[in-house]
């Protein structure tokens, strides 16, 4: 009986490998036939061959240790992030570049692999064989799965891997916190920099336009008094400072009609308040 049940199971087995070996021919033939045939199919290998397109894939990392634990929980990994772009900015600005222009190159070359296979097309021309499709709508299916099979992929990335940290002093213990970004939020993160950069830089200015003339327009205007309690250099012996109402941290500007004449002790007072 063991040896029956032993013959069968041989017998079995070969049927099971000559079903696969037959199977595997058959799709072979089956995709040497379409690949042949297909129009969509030789269209896209045709702009295969014409489309030259350089991918890039770029991994950045970075590392901050805390000196305490707390520190380390309270750490805003986004704020992290941007430190590090910001103290890298000049090669992220270019890695960023050259990445936008791959995912232009990219993005034609999607544009006209979706017209072709979007592209209506007679077919009555095509001669189907029934072995291998039952109908053109089989022939069809078939024939987009090899084209997407056969689509160049999109391999555009960069990914930034930001990982915070605490070792203890006795080194028994570890902790650490990890986030990721990709090309996107990288480039989001250099325009809060470059705002920063704008906002900074639009500072400096109003502070720089503050001229001796002006400052001497101001403290006539206001008859060489403190605008707040009314104390005068001739009188009372005050420094008198010329002050942005608005100031321009908050976004004053430096205008007559935001300037006024203040003695040095209300000015500080005033600093206090923002």
């Amino acid at each position: 009986m063991n040896a029956d049940a032993n013959e069968l199971a041989i017998v079995l087995l070969w049927v099971l490998v000559i079903m696969v070996v037959i199977y595997a021919i058959y799709d072979y033939c089956k995709n040497r036939y379409i690949k042949k045939n297909s129009y969509l199919f030789n269209k896209l290998l045709a702009l295969n061959k014409e489309t030259n397109i350089k991918c890039l894939y770029k991994e950045l990392a970075f590392e901050k240790r805390y000196d305490y634990k707390s520190s380390l929980d309270r750490a805003e990994l986004n704020n992290v992030a941007i430190f590090f772009v910001n103290e890298n900015l000049d090669e992220i600005r270019e890695l960023i570049k050259e990445f936008d222009e791959c995912q232009r190159n990219y993005f034609s070359y999607d544009r006209k692999y979706k017209e072709i296979i979007n592209e209506e097309y007679d077919s009555s021309k095509i001669h189907i064989k029934r072995i291998y499709f039952r109908n053109f709508e089989k022939y069809r299916q078939y024939e987009l799965k090899l084209c997407e099979d056969y689509r160049i992929k999109n391999r555009n990335a960069i990914n930034m891997h930001i990982k915070a940290y605490y070792i203890s002093p006795q080194r028994r213990n570890y902790w650490h916190r990890d986030a990721r970004y990709n090309a996107y939020q990288i480039k989001n993160m250099i325009s809060i920099i470059e705002s920063r950069e704008n906002y900074q830089k639009s500072i400096k200015y109003q502070r720089d336009i503050m001229t001796d003339s002006l400052r001497y327009k101001i403290l006539k205007r206001d008859g060489f008094k403190c605008s707040v309690c009314g104390a005068s250099a001739k009188l009372d012996g005050v420094k008198l400072e010329v002050d942005h109402i608005i100031p321009v941290s908050k976004g004053g500007l430096t205008v007559e009609s935001n300037l006024q004449t203040l003695c040095e002790r209300c000015n500080r007072g005033k600093s206090n308040k923002y």
